[in-house]
């Protein structure tokens, strides 16, 4: 499983209404825990699986301007793998 740290800037005493969630990257930001982002490249290669936190860390390093090239490399052959039906999306 990936290592993932959500931050959450709303609230429960003042929540966001839905729609302005959706609209503003300030709201909510994920950020990728060093090293986590080899782990899940080895554990989707192994499983032929994607699941949402995977999805989740694939996000996040698509975001993080310290992701290196090779690693945004893997993360675009894992999108033209489950284009292909190489890699299954579960919902684990």
């Amino acid at each position: 499983m990936t290592s993932l740290s959500i931050v959450n800037s709303s609230s429960p005493l003042n929540p966001t209404p839905p729609e302005s969630r959706l609209q503003g990257h300030d709201l909510l930001s994920l950020q990728l825990l060093p090293n986590s982002l080899s782990a899940l490249v080895a554990e989707v290669i192994r499983t032929k699986k994607i699941t949402a936190a995977d999805r989740y860390g694939l996000m996040a390093a698509l975001t993080d301007p310290t992701v290196d090239p090779e690693e945004r490399y893997w993360i675009d052959r894992f999108r033209w793998a489950v284009q292909r039906g190489q890699l299954e999306i579960v919902d684990d």
